[in-house]
């Protein structure tokens, strides 16, 4: 798997190993896995759920919760290395049910075809405060929903007290299939916010040009219920 393809955040994490967990255990075959591979993914997935269940309450965690929290994610992380490189290994798993795990295709799963020049355009379509619903725009002047041969949309964000202006340090939150996505909002002190930044995953995966930034919101906290740091 991809460094970059598990996020850094507990709760982003969170819903990659849940995403994982619910293809996977739906059909294991159909990734080149067993049933075996299924039952160890769902341990890993259920254990980690559990301790960062316990961890994310802030009224009645203990520094024992958090330190459990940290060794699941390990644990966690451990399996799905372990799977996501059976999966990338088995020549029958194409390369959108790839994207539909959240990993990048290996290079000779595409066909030789042009690099992606198009940069996406971002449009944030809801913004609860909660919540961000962004939807990526067609190519101008095309009825395509993605330029030709794009396999996803990856989509990454910063948070911070300014609005970010590069996507330099942005960490990936998703890999859009569909021309529009809900994801969480992130939780930070007062004043921060949120900036996206998005590029095509292209023919043998390589990555196109960054979007312009979108700016959002972010679920706001005082300094003092922040989370622990992991």
């Amino acid at each position: 798997m991809s460094a970059p393809f598990i996020p850094n955040r507990d709760a982003e994490f969170d819903g990659f190993v849940r995403n994982f967990r619910t293809l996977v255990v739906a059909a294991p075959g159909v990734y080149g896995l067993t049933a075996e591979d299924a039952l160890a993914m769902v341990a890993a997935a259920d254990a980690w759920a559990a301790a960062w269940s316990r961890a994310s309450n802030r009224n009645s965690r203990t520094s024992i919760d958090v330190l459990n929290k940290r060794e699941q994610r390990k644990a966690c992380t451990a399996v799905l290395r372990r799977l996501a490189g059976l999966v990338r290994a088995n020549a029958s798993v194409t390369p959108a049910q790839l994207i539909s795990l959240g990993l990048i295709p290996p290079p000779h799963a595409f066909p030789r075809r042009r690099a992606i020049e198009d940069w996406p355009q971002l449009f944030l379509m809801d913004d609860t405060g909660l919540q961000h619903t962004i939807r990526v725009l067609r190519p101008p002047g095309t009825g395509r929903a993605r330029p030709e041969g794009a396999m996803g949309l990856l989509l990454c964000r910063t948070v911070a007290p300014q609005r970010a202006e590069s996507p330099a340090g942005a960490e990936p939150v998703t890999v859009m299939t569909l021309t529009r996505k809900t994801v969480d909002a992130p939780p930070a002190p007062p004043g921060w916010s949120t900036t996206y930044f998005a590029r095509w995953i292209g023919p043998r995966g390589t990555l196109g040009p960054w979007s312009m930034p979108l700016r959002a919101s972010v679920r706001v906290q005082q300094a003092s219920t922040m989370p622990l740091a992991a």
